[in-house]
Protein backbone atom coordinates (compact mmCIF):
# COMPACT_ATOMS: atom_id res chain seq x y z
CA UNK A 1 0.00 0.00 0.00
CA UNK A 2 1.39 3.35 -1.05
CA UNK A 3 0.93 6.87 -1.47
CA UNK A 4 1.67 9.15 -4.34
CA UNK A 5 5.16 10.22 -4.69
CA UNK A 6 5.15 13.86 -3.40
CA UNK A 7 8.70 14.35 -4.48
CA UNK A 8 11.66 16.73 -2.97
CA UNK A 9 10.61 19.64 -3.39
CA UNK A 10 7.94 22.28 -3.20
CA UNK A 11 8.38 26.29 -4.59
CA UNK A 12 11.03 27.46 -1.98
CA UNK A 13 11.00 24.48 0.32
CA UNK A 14 12.20 20.88 0.90
CA UNK A 15 9.73 17.66 1.51
CA UNK A 16 11.60 14.76 3.68
CA UNK A 17 9.44 11.56 3.62
CA UNK A 18 10.71 8.36 5.94
CA UNK A 19 10.21 5.54 5.02
CA UNK A 20 9.70 6.29 1.15
CA UNK A 21 5.78 6.35 0.54
CA UNK A 22 4.72 3.11 2.09
CA UNK A 23 2.01 3.47 4.55
CA UNK A 24 2.78 5.14 7.88
CA UNK A 25 5.37 6.76 6.46
CA UNK A 26 5.72 10.90 7.32
CA UNK A 27 6.36 13.94 5.16
CA UNK A 28 8.37 16.63 6.46
CA UNK A 29 7.96 19.71 5.01
CA UNK A 30 10.88 22.93 5.44
CA UNK A 31 11.47 26.11 3.90
CA UNK A 32 14.20 27.72 2.24
CA UNK A 33 15.47 30.57 4.59
CA UNK A 34 14.02 33.83 4.39
CA UNK A 35 10.66 31.83 3.84
CA UNK A 36 7.85 30.63 6.45
CA UNK A 37 5.71 27.45 6.34
CA UNK A 38 2.03 28.24 5.76
CA UNK A 39 -0.01 25.16 6.87
CA UNK A 40 0.73 21.86 8.56
CA UNK A 41 4.51 20.83 8.70
CA UNK A 42 3.82 17.15 9.11
CA UNK A 43 1.65 14.49 6.72
CA UNK A 44 1.45 11.27 6.91
CA UNK A 45 0.58 8.21 4.00
CA UNK A 46 -3.12 6.97 5.49
CA UNK A 47 -4.55 3.58 4.92
CA UNK A 48 -6.63 4.84 1.57
CA UNK A 49 -3.23 5.47 -0.17
CA UNK A 50 -3.73 9.51 0.83
CA UNK A 51 -1.55 11.88 2.12
CA UNK A 52 -3.66 13.87 5.72
CA UNK A 53 -4.01 17.31 5.44
CA UNK A 54 -3.11 19.77 2.56
CA UNK A 55 -0.04 20.55 0.91
CA UNK A 56 1.88 23.48 2.85
CA UNK A 57 3.51 26.37 1.21
CA UNK A 58 6.32 28.22 1.98
CA UNK A 59 5.69 32.28 2.03
CA UNK A 60 8.02 35.00 2.63
CA UNK A 61 8.75 35.39 5.83
CA UNK A 62 7.13 38.63 7.70
CA UNK A 63 8.74 38.49 11.09
CA UNK A 64 11.38 40.36 12.45
CA UNK A 65 14.82 38.34 12.64
CA UNK A 66 16.60 38.34 15.53
CA UNK A 67 18.96 41.00 15.70
CA UNK A 68 22.55 39.90 17.12
CA UNK A 69 23.74 43.62 18.33
CA UNK A 70 23.08 47.19 18.46
CA UNK A 71 23.46 50.57 16.61
CA UNK A 72 24.47 53.62 17.44
CA UNK A 73 24.06 54.08 21.38
CA UNK A 74 22.09 57.28 22.89
CA UNK A 75 23.00 60.47 23.43
CA UNK A 76 23.06 62.09 27.03
CA UNK A 77 23.44 66.11 27.03
CA UNK A 78 27.15 66.95 28.79
CA UNK A 79 28.00 63.83 29.04
CA UNK A 80 30.13 60.66 26.97
CA UNK A 81 31.12 57.34 27.35
CA UNK A 82 34.54 55.88 26.47
CA UNK A 83 34.26 52.28 25.55
CA UNK A 84 34.77 51.12 21.86
CA UNK A 85 33.41 55.05 20.97
CA UNK A 86 34.35 54.71 17.54
CA UNK A 87 32.18 50.98 17.39
CA UNK A 88 28.97 51.63 14.53
CA UNK A 89 27.83 48.74 16.22
CA UNK A 90 27.39 46.94 19.33
CA UNK A 91 27.29 43.31 20.28
CA UNK A 92 24.44 41.83 22.51
CA UNK A 93 25.43 41.95 26.04
CA UNK A 94 27.49 45.35 25.24
CA UNK A 95 27.72 47.58 28.79
CA UNK A 96 28.68 51.86 28.46
CA UNK A 97 29.14 53.46 31.26
CA UNK A 98 28.56 57.34 30.83
CA UNK A 99 30.39 60.17 32.43
CA UNK A 100 29.28 63.60 33.03
CA UNK A 101 31.66 66.07 31.39
CA UNK A 102 34.13 68.65 33.03
CA UNK A 103 31.62 71.38 34.72
CA UNK A 104 28.41 68.59 35.13
CA UNK A 105 27.69 66.29 37.23
CA UNK A 106 25.09 63.70 37.37
CA UNK A 107 21.53 63.41 39.57
CA UNK A 108 22.41 61.66 42.96
CA UNK A 109 19.89 58.34 42.16
CA UNK A 110 20.35 58.24 38.20
CA UNK A 111 21.80 55.52 35.83
CA UNK A 112 24.59 56.22 34.20
CA UNK A 113 24.92 52.94 31.67
CA UNK A 114 23.22 51.41 28.57
CA UNK A 115 23.04 47.81 28.12
CA UNK A 116 22.55 45.94 24.95
CA UNK A 117 19.77 43.85 24.96
CA UNK A 118 17.63 41.62 22.77
CA UNK A 119 16.12 43.37 19.12
CA UNK A 120 19.22 44.98 18.77
CA UNK A 121 17.63 48.10 21.43
CA UNK A 122 19.71 49.77 24.07
CA UNK A 123 18.05 50.05 27.54
CA UNK A 124 19.32 53.06 29.68
CA UNK A 125 21.10 55.36 30.70
CA UNK A 126 18.32 57.47 32.47
CA UNK A 127 20.59 60.34 33.33
CA UNK A 128 20.65 63.84 33.62
CA UNK A 129 24.28 66.22 33.23
CA UNK A 130 23.32 69.34 35.52
CA UNK A 131 25.65 72.02 35.64
CA UNK A 132 28.11 71.48 38.52
CA UNK A 133 28.88 73.49 41.33
CA UNK A 134 30.05 74.01 44.90
CA UNK A 135 27.84 75.20 48.00
CA UNK A 136 27.97 78.20 49.71
CA UNK A 137 29.80 77.94 52.92
CA UNK A 138 28.90 79.64 56.17
CA UNK A 139 30.42 82.81 56.81
CA UNK A 140 33.80 82.67 59.24
CA UNK A 141 33.39 84.37 62.34
CA UNK A 142 34.26 88.06 62.58
CA UNK A 143 34.64 88.17 58.87
CA UNK A 144 32.37 87.01 55.69
CA UNK A 145 32.13 85.99 52.03
CA UNK A 146 32.35 89.21 49.57
CA UNK A 147 28.96 89.53 47.52
CA UNK A 148 28.58 89.13 44.40
CA UNK A 149 29.23 84.88 45.29
CA UNK A 150 29.47 82.90 42.75
CA UNK A 151 29.41 79.13 42.80
CA UNK A 152 29.86 77.51 39.26
CA UNK A 153 32.81 75.59 38.47
CA UNK A 154 36.18 77.79 37.94
CA UNK A 155 34.51 80.05 40.65
CA UNK A 156 36.64 82.39 42.96
CA UNK A 157 35.41 83.15 46.23
CA UNK A 158 37.10 85.81 48.43
CA UNK A 159 36.69 86.09 52.33
CA UNK A 160 37.14 89.05 54.43
CA UNK A 161 37.84 90.05 58.29
CA UNK A 162 35.63 92.89 59.96
CA UNK A 163 38.32 95.94 61.16
CA UNK A 164 39.97 94.84 63.95
CA UNK A 165 40.81 91.63 62.67
CA UNK A 166 43.22 90.11 59.86
CA UNK A 167 42.62 87.12 57.70
CA UNK A 168 45.04 83.94 58.67
CA UNK A 169 45.03 81.52 55.64
CA UNK A 170 44.23 81.94 52.03
CA UNK A 171 41.55 84.82 51.36
CA UNK A 172 40.29 82.83 48.57
CA UNK A 173 38.87 79.32 47.29
CA UNK A 174 38.30 78.09 43.79
CA UNK A 175 34.97 75.10 42.77
CA UNK A 176 36.46 72.42 41.11
CA UNK A 177 34.46 70.29 38.92
CA UNK A 178 34.16 68.08 41.84
CA UNK A 179 31.91 70.28 43.33
CA UNK A 180 34.40 70.96 46.28
CA UNK A 181 35.79 74.35 47.46
CA UNK A 182 40.11 73.86 47.27
CA UNK A 183 41.96 75.00 50.17
CA UNK A 184 40.96 75.46 53.74
CA UNK A 185 38.91 78.36 55.40
CA UNK A 186 40.53 80.80 56.67
CA UNK A 187 40.20 82.62 60.17
CA UNK A 188 39.61 85.88 61.05
CA UNK A 189 41.91 86.84 63.89
CA UNK A 190 42.08 89.21 66.51
CA UNK A 191 45.24 91.86 66.79
CA UNK A 192 47.80 93.72 64.97
CA UNK A 193 47.53 93.30 61.31
CA UNK A 194 50.79 92.39 59.57
CA UNK A 195 51.60 93.96 56.38
CA UNK A 196 53.96 92.85 53.65
CA UNK A 197 56.62 94.64 51.53
CA UNK A 198 56.62 95.08 48.07
CA UNK A 199 55.45 92.27 45.66
CA UNK A 200 58.95 89.90 44.34
CA UNK A 201 59.87 90.50 41.04
CA UNK A 202 59.21 87.43 39.05
CA UNK A 203 61.33 87.07 35.80
CA UNK A 204 58.84 87.44 32.54
CA UNK A 205 56.06 88.04 34.84
CA UNK A 206 54.06 90.98 35.86
CA UNK A 207 51.50 91.03 38.65
CA UNK A 208 47.43 92.48 38.36
CA UNK A 209 47.24 94.17 41.73
CA UNK A 210 48.30 97.87 41.90
CA UNK A 211 51.43 99.03 43.00
CA UNK A 212 52.38 100.01 46.32
CA UNK A 213 54.54 100.26 49.37
CA UNK A 214 52.75 97.81 51.57
CA UNK A 215 50.09 95.31 51.24
CA UNK A 216 47.85 94.33 54.11
CA UNK A 217 48.14 90.22 55.57
CA UNK A 218 45.71 88.19 53.10
CA UNK A 219 46.49 90.46 49.93
CA UNK A 220 46.43 88.22 46.85
CA UNK A 221 48.56 88.97 43.70
CA UNK A 222 48.00 87.10 40.17
CA UNK A 223 51.07 86.93 38.08
CA UNK A 224 50.47 86.63 34.26
CA UNK A 225 53.79 85.28 32.05
CA UNK A 226 54.54 87.35 29.21
CA UNK A 227 54.30 86.65 25.73
CA UNK A 228 55.95 83.39 24.90
CA UNK A 229 56.39 82.09 28.22
CA UNK A 230 53.65 79.66 30.42
CA UNK A 231 53.61 79.36 33.79
CA UNK A 232 55.18 76.37 36.05
CA UNK A 233 53.36 76.75 39.50
CA UNK A 234 50.81 78.38 40.84
CA UNK A 235 50.60 81.82 39.83
CA UNK A 236 49.01 83.55 43.36
CA UNK A 237 51.11 84.76 45.56
CA UNK A 238 49.56 86.40 49.20
CA UNK A 239 50.78 88.42 52.00
CA UNK A 240 50.72 85.74 54.94
CA UNK A 241 49.28 87.25 58.63
CA UNK A 242 53.14 86.65 59.54
CA UNK A 243 54.37 89.60 57.42
CA UNK A 244 55.60 87.43 54.69
CA UNK A 245 55.31 86.87 51.10
CA UNK A 246 54.19 83.32 50.32
CA UNK A 247 55.13 82.88 46.71
CA UNK A 248 54.48 78.68 45.78
CA UNK A 249 57.60 78.79 44.28
CA UNK A 250 55.80 80.69 41.24
CA UNK A 251 58.10 80.21 37.97
CA UNK A 252 57.91 81.12 34.42
CA UNK A 253 59.28 79.21 31.32
CA UNK A 254 59.44 79.38 27.59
Amino acid sequence: MRCVNLGRRIPNGRVNIVPFNKFGAVAKYTCNDGYELKGLAIRVCQGNEEWSGQEPRCVLTTRVPDKTECGRPPDVANADFYQNRGNSTYPLGTMLEYTCRDGFQKGKNDADKAWCVGMGTWVGPRMKCYTAGCPKPSPIENGGIKEPFVNGVGAIMTYYCVPGFHLAGRPTRECRPSGVWDGKEPSCEKGKTMTCTSPPVITHANHDGPKQPRYSAGFQLTYNCDMGYIRESDPRIMCGDDGEVDTAGTQMST
